[in-house]
């Protein structure tokens, strides 16, 4: 669970930092990501569920950090 964390949070400072991601959309995905927490363990559900909508949030950062040009070689 603590590498797709650390790689959200790692991949969100650097495109709020380099200016691909724009502070609304950095302020979007971290609220998205603080509320399935929440929620998560709100109704009790085990954590190791949690990183299946980070890692979906990780490709969507991943695809926005790097514009789509990700070789897979």
């Amino acid at each position: 669970m603590g590498f797709p964390t650390i790689l959200f949070w790692v991949m969100l400072i650097w495109g709020l930092y380099d200016g691909d991601v724009y502070p609304r959309e950095g302020a979007i995905m971290a609220g998205v990501w603080v509320a399935l927490l929440v929620l998560f363990i709100l109704f009790n559900v085990n954590l190791m569920w949690f990183v299946v909508p980070t890692v979906i949030l990780d490709i969507v950062l991943i695809l926005k950090v790097f514009g789509g040009d990700v070789a897979l070689r």
